[in-house]
């Protein structure tokens, strides 16, 4: 009988032990498997109201360092480039159409409403964007209402083919506040940033 005791005590600890040992080894592979989850860095993306699309074919835009016209202080109306496809001093073609896509981050303060009126201009003869320039495209939208404060929007400028265009393209943009009693554009800023910081030779020079 004592044999028989013994054994089943010893049993009854060896059974003991092993649930321990199961308990822990659970534990363990529930903290190892939640450490190796990776938590990512948290999200810094912020949704633009897009005012165009991206052209299906468009490269990825780029972030570019777009200063901000000298006619605007900390404490006055500003807007810059903050990303622009294609890249600034790529070749446009001048045998089919092409397009500019802007991402544009703005600052109103003078006023409660603005517009922002984006536009391609064409330099003749010139690969720097320097010089006489006329409008060329159109640009979707054709005028940006903006409201006091900040905030980001996307332009398109769209160019058609042509192939006589000997030069460069510069995607610029100016503040409007509106009309006059003549009909006459009431320009607030002409030039929001310097037209070489997003200028394109077109049509080989």
């Amino acid at each position: 009988m004592a044999d028989s005791d013994g054994g089943g005590g010893r049993t009854a600890i060896v059974v003991a032990v092993i649930s321990v040992i199961g308990v822990l080894g659970a534990a363990i592979i529930t903290r190892i498997s939640a450490g190796s989850s990776p938590a990512g860095p948290p999200s810094t993306a912020t949704a633009l109201p897009l005012a165009g699309a991206l052209p299906h074919d468009a490269p990825p835009a780029i972030a570019v360092s777009s200063p901000t016209s000298p006619q605007a202080g900390p404490n006055t109306d500003s807007a810059s480039v903050t990303a622009i496809s294609p890249r600034p001093g790529s070749a446009l073609p001048g045998d089919i159409g092409s397009a500019i896509t802007m991402d544009v981050h703005y600052k109103l303060l003078s006023a409660t409403h603005m517009l922002l009126v984006p536009t391609a201009e064409y330099y003749p003869g010139r690969g720097d964007c320097t010089g006489p320039h006329t409008t060329i495209g159109s640009n979707v939208p054709q005028q940006v209402a903006l409201t006091a404060g900040e905030g980001d929007t996307r332009v398109v400028l769209n160019i058609s083919a042509d192939t006589s265009r000997r030069g460069s393209v510069s995607a610029r943009a100016s503040f409007w506040s509106g009309f006059d009693d003549q009909n006459h554009v009431i320009v607030n800023v002409e030039q929001l940033w310097g037209p070489q910081t997003t200028c394109f030779s077109i049509g080989g020079n």
